[in-house]
């Protein structure tokens, strides 16, 4: 359940969505999707996974320092069934974020973008 705000911003969006929910799907990072009933909008998520949990955790601290939305959270099975945790970080930082983990020499083994 969204809160109130939330639905009075996707009513607004709604009601014009012809024009503005592309738009803010793509400037949010969403997958979008144009369907016979009505319109359907995917998040994506963006992950990093890693072979030990030392690796997930140093992760998620340099880049909550960094003022990132970083957070951990349990490797989806379909991904892999290595340590068993992953971090899920915003999309639109990804390069960023990739060439602090090489300078920091944090092992990342995977990076997914799931919807």
């Amino acid at each position: 359940m969204l809160p109130p705000l939330w639905n009075l911003f996707f009513e607004i969006i709604d009601q014009s969505r012809d024009l503005f929910n592309p738009i803010l799907a793509y400037l949010l990072g969403w997958r979008y999707h144009d369907l016979d009933k009505g319109w359907e909008v995917c998040v994506i998520r963006c992950l990093a996974t890693f072979d030990v949990t030392s690796m997930a955790i140093m992760f998620e601290r340099l880049f909550r320092k960094k003022g990132l939305n970083v957070k951990v959270v349990p490797v989806p099975r379909s991904l892999s069934s290595s340590c068993g945790l992953a971090c899920e970080y915003p999309c639109e930082d990804e390069e960023k974020i990739r060439s602090i983990c090489v300078d920091r020499d944090i092992d990342v083994i995977g990076w997914h973008r799931l919807d």
